[in-house]
C-alpha cells in the first residue's frame, strides 16, 4: 500500500512528457527575447528577410509593439486558465451536492465523513489558490526579471563556458518555475495531470 502512495505522489510531482519538452523550449524562449532587438538588427542588414521584418517592425513603430501584443496575449490565456479553472470548481462544488442529497447511498455511507473529505479538498484548493495568487504576486515578477537579466547576460559574456552556464541556468530556473506553477494549478483543480 504505501508503495502505491510513494508512486502515486511520484506521478504527482513529476513532469509530463509534454511539459519536459515544453518548459525548456518556453525557457530558450526568454533567451530569444532577450537578444530580440539585436537578432532583428542584424536580419535588417543582411537579408531581404530581414528587410521584411524591418519593414513590418517599423510599421508597428518597434519591437515595443510586438512585445506588448505577447503581453496581452499571455494575460488573455492567464484570464481563460482562471476562468476554466473556476468553471471547475464549480462544477465540482455542484457534483458535491448533487451525491451528497440526490443518490441513494449503501448503509455504510456516512453523510458526515463524506463533508469532512469535501472540506478538506476546499481547504487543499484554497491554500492553493492562495499560494497561486502569490506566486504571481511575488514570483513570476521575480523569475522573469531574474530569467531576463541572465539572459541579457549570457548573450553579453566574454566566454562561451559563462555563456553556457547563464544559458544553463535561465533555462533550468524557467523549468522549475514553470512546473511549479503547474503542481500549484494541479492542487487548485485537484487534478492528476492538467494536461
Amino acid at each position: 500500500m504505501e508503495q502505491k502512495q510513494t508512486h502515486a505522489v511520484l506521478d504527482f510531482l513529476s513532469p509530463t512528457k509534454a511539459a519536459a519538452i515544453f518548459y525548456p523550449v518556453a525557457s530558450m524562449f526568454v533567451i530569444l527575447l532577450a537578444k530580440l532587438d539585436s537578432i532583428l538588427k542584424s536580419f535588417s542588414t543582411e537579408s531581404s528577410i530581414g528587410e521584411m521584418l524591418s519593414k513590418i517592425i517599423s510599421k508597428t513603430n518597434d519591437y515595443t509593439t510586438i512585445s506588448g501584443s505577447l503581453l496581452w496575449f499571455l494575460v488573455g490565456a492567464l484570464i481563460y486558465l482562471l476562468l476554466w479553472a473556476a468553471a471547475v470548481i464549480i462544477i465540482d462544488g455542484y457534483n458535491n451536492i448533487l451525491v451528497s442529497t440526490a443518490f441513494m447511498h449503501p448503509q455504510s455511507f456516512h453523510q458526515s465523513e463524506f463533508w469532512i473529505a469535501t472540506a478538506g479538498r476546499w481547504l487543499i484548493r484554497l491554500a492553493s489558490a492562495l499560494l497561486l495568487f502569490a506566486y504571481f504576486l511575488f514570483g513570476i515578477g521575480f523569475l522573469v526579471s531574474f530569467t531576463y537579466t541572465q539572459a541579457v547576460t549570457a548573450w553579453t559574456s566574454s566566454t562561451i563556458p559563462q555563456s553556457l552556464g547563464k544559458f544553463a541556468l535561465v533555462t533550468i530556473v524557467g523549468y522549475i518555475g514553470m512546473h511549479f506553477f503547474t503542481l500549484l494549478l494541479r492542487l487548485l483543480l485537484l487534478k492528476r495531470r492538467v494536461y
